[in-house]
């Protein structure tokens, strides 16, 4: 193994305190995610690229530090900086002789796993016959789903999203509180990253105090579909979220893209076009046939489409368009919904969004197209439902959700919360319509409760859909 990149990768070997430079140019922002990951067993954590899974892995360290373990047992390793399978194995078998007589639990962070061709082979192998806890995270969702087979029994599987709304207001409030953080024998001062989010939050009504206040309210939320009364009680602060998911709508859940907001700068959609048209691509599809059917995905985007309608407008076959979708959504992409009336009826049509509103707005910037601003916010509200149902491979969220038509007018969303019960909800990003036949109106701004169909401002109702696991 080389000893000189695996110390320069692991400078918390000489302890947090000797390594506390590292750690403050991970801290180095206005906006901090505080997801963290737990080291109890051996995870797969999968997501697409910028969405700050290496983040999250670094500043994980130091909460393993708290919980006993000796920070020379907790070993990083960049994996798209090895030169393949055999440098990986061996790097990691001689670490195993190294510190197999070192007392204490034992942690291997591998980053970016699913750069290496065959990577399965060497996780297994980590966690059948090392010392380690591994945990591992990979940009290739759909790599990873395919390789899963190796992993029951052996490794849990996660999936890393852009951040939900409930995270994004969650992370907002708690960086606001965080003027230093406190790391084991290291205490990193964010004076003026915080001061300048302390600017911005003042500017949206939003003061230290309110701020702690809010992110209690936020940790006692019970979530769930139909919790209304939790969403319903937030009532109060409606002006605070609202102005939280107006920048939500142009940021989604990507954290460079919320610094960005809060620094007044350009946001970067060029590094996330790059990074999802080439994960997109390292998947073998041809970025020629890609730039021709995500222009079409866009202008489509909230109405019902066949993939033949899209085959005929960019000149292929609708096995094509179908492989395409397919590959995109289990990229974390997109999120494909069909109508639905207790089952799934995949040949009625098809309604296609994409799984984060940055997502949409960079291709759009990327392509020179509009996005209707009720069909994003029409998709975000799918994409929190599918995260909320759904399974960690994605799968039996489709066979539970997805648009239907009563009495000849379309409803949004259909979701099963029981063996015999519907929800059914209808997106109003705008002009409100009089519906009787749903349960649930998402409004801009309209809150009534006292019959159905009950009318919450979609801010509010995102609230109560967190599913994060991490």
């Amino acid at each position: 193994m080389k000893v000189r990149d695996l110390a320069k990768w692991n400078p918390w070997w000489k302890g947090i305190g000797e390594s506390c430079e590292h750690f403050r140019r991970r801290y180095n922002y206005s906006f901090l995610s505080f997801r963290s990951f737990q080291a109890k067993e051996n995870v797969i954590i999968r997501g697409p690229r910028q969405v700050g899974k290496t983040e999250t892995m670094i500043r994980s360290i130091p909460n393993f530090v708290k919980a006993g373990i000796p920070p020379e047992n907790i070993t990083y390793i960049s994996c798209d900086r090895l030169g393949g399978l055999n440098e990986l194995r061996n790097t990691v078998r001689e670490l195993d002789s190294v510190m197999k007589f070192q007392e204490g639990e034992k942690v291997l962070l591998l980053d970016e796993i699913t750069s290496i061709k065959n990577w399965e082979l060497a996780m297994k192998e980590f966690c059948e016959a090392t010392s380690f806890k591994v945990l591992a995270t990979g940009s290739r969702p759909k790599e990873l789903e395919k390789k899963a087979e190796y992993f029951p029994g052996r490794a849990e599987i996660i999936n890393f999203y852009p951040l939900s709304f409930h995270e994004f207001c969650s992370f907002f409030f708690h960086s606001m509180l965080k003027g230093s953080i406190s790391l084991p024998g290291c205490k990193i001062e964010r004076k003026e990253k915080w001061e300048k989010l302390v600017r911005f939050a003042e500017k949206l009504g939003i003061s230290l105090t309110l701020a702690s206040k809010l992110l209690d309210e936020l940790r006692a939320i019970k979530v769930g579909l139909s919790n209304l009364k939790e969403a319903v009680n937030l009532y109060k602060y409606f002006e605070v979220f609202d102005s939280l998911f107006q920048i939500y709508l142009k940021s989604g859940g990507y954290p460079a893209a919320i610094e960005a907001v809060i620094n007044g700068s350009e946001l970067p959609t060029n590094l996330i076009v790059k990074d999802t048209l080439g994960t997109v691509e390292k998947e073998g599809l041809s970025l020629d046939t890609l730039n021709l059917i995500l222009p079409e995905l866009l202008e489509t985007m909230g109405s019902r489409v066949e993939y033949m309608s899209i085959a005929r407008k960019v000149d292929t076959d609708a096995s094509t368009v179908m492989r395409y979708i397919n590959t995109l959504e289990r990229s974390f992409m997109l999120r494909e919904i069909y109508y639905f009336d207790t089952r799934v009826h995949s040949k009625k049509g098809k309604k296609i969004f994409f799984s984060d509103p940055f997502i949409a707005n960079a291709l759009a910037n990327y392509y020179g197209r509009d996005v209707d601003e009720t069909h994003v916010v029409e998709g975000i509200v799918v994409e929190h439902v599918a995260r909320f149902i759904e399974d960690p491979f994605r799968r039996l969220w489709k066979q539970n959700m997805g648009y239907g038509i009563i009495r000849g007018k379309e409803v949004d969303v259909i979701v099963r919360v029981s063996k015999s019960k519907l929800l059914k909800i209808e997106v109003k990003y705008g002009k409100l319509e009089e519906r009787k036949d749903v349960d649930i109106i998402l409004s801009k701004d309209e809150l009534s409760i006292s019959q159905k169909p009950f009318k919450i401002p979609v801010p509010l109702y995102l609230l109560i859909l967190d599913s994060s696991k991490l």
